[in-house]
């Protein structure tokens, strides 16, 4: 579809993103199409439960005179006491990313507690 809808795409699930979480948390684009939020939450059910509202934003995000379907799948890491480092944490969130995908695509997967 070129450049230009990947921007208007960027821009529209971008604002998607943010009206969606409110002040629940914090999302930055980390790159290409990837985007990571951070929420402060101990809860992981709240957790999920706010994933899956921004997975369903996501799913809403309609481009005028386009017929792209956009979809969203996420994978969630929790900030545990065995991660030491920001690398751990980010690798743990890209095994869940990539078990959503394998898994079909358009969800949220949680990563497995060690």
């Amino acid at each position: 579809h070129g450049h230009g809808c990947g921007d208007a795409v960027l821009v529209a699930v971008t604002a998607a993103l943010l009206d969606a979480i409110g002040p629940h948390g914090v999302i930055g684009r980390l790159g290409g199409e990837e985007f990571g939020v951070l929420i402060e939450s101990a809860d992981a059910a709240v957790v999920a439960m706010l994933m899956e509202r921004l997975r369903a934003a996501v799913a809403a995000v309609t481009l005028p005179a386009r017929q792209i379907r956009v979809t969203a799948s996420i994978g969630v890491a929790c900030l545990e006491s065995h991660i030491g480092t920001a690398e751990i944490w980010m690798h743990a969130a890209d095994m869940a990313l990539y078990a959503a995908k394998a898994a079909g695509r358009d969800r949220v997967e949680m990563a497995r507690r060690r």
